[in-house]
């Protein structure tokens, strides 16, 4: 099955959800990710949310949230936050069932770092915002990890109803600019960058 099948739609037998956090981007930079009470971003604050939803609804189901420092080393990783965030804003979220990764600075290296922690689950799910999700499954298929299903965490919270406030709020010029991004990404990933090397040098340098 190619991955242009499995769109839209998470493994009826799922067994683990891989949840990309996503702090930095346009319009959220290192300084306001430093800032927010909690070091998530936007983006990062949809994707928990959209996992939340998930895990609710499939007791059992692990998570694995993957993001490293990317506003510092002297804060916490993206994982990290995201999970103290779900284990304080959701509830029948079970602290056993999430599983972090705290070192990965890009999205390649966040499938690197996947990898070996992927090993023992046979029905792996992807979910992340917009373009994203699917350059990530790009990327996790590359690097030898196969994804079954991907959705982007707006058509989780879409299907949903119940959090439709939050895709309202991220509306906005910088989504689109986000999508821009995203969309000149998966470009470079199926021709000249099919492992994501040259996009991490430039996330690197961008990062300072």
């Amino acid at each position: 099955m190619g991955l242009a099948t499995k769109r839209g739609n998470l493994p009826e037998n799922m067994d683990i959800l891989v949840v990309l956090m996503k702090n930095i981007g346009i319009g959220s930079s290192r300084r306001r990710i430093r800032q927010a009470p909690n070091h998530l971003g936007p983006d990062s604050i949809l994707n928990l949310t959209a996992a939340a939803i998930v895990a609710q609804s499939r007791p059992g189901l692990k998570l694995l949230l993957s993001g490293g420092k990317t506003a510092g080393p002297d804060l916490p990783s993206e994982a990290s936050a995201g999970r103290d965030y779900l284990m304080k804003e959701f509830s029948g979220i079970d602290g056993n069932d999430i599983i972090t990764e705290e070192e990965s600075m890009d999205t390649a290296q966040n499938a690197e770092n996947c990898l070996p922690l992927l090993k023992r689950y046979s029905h792996i799910g992807l979910l992340s915002v917009g373009l994203h999700a699917v350059n990530a499954a790009v990327l996790y298929v590359r690097y030898g990890i196969p994804v079954e299903g991907v959705m982007t965490s707006q058509e989780i919270i879409r299907r949903d109803g119940h959090y439709a406030s939050l895709l309202n709020e991220h509306r906005s010029p910088r989504t689109t600019l986000e999508f821009v991004k995203e969309a000149a990404r998966y470009i470079l990933l199926q021709t000249i960058d099919r492992r994501g090397m040259l996009l991490r040098q430039i996330t690197l340098r961008s990062r300072g």
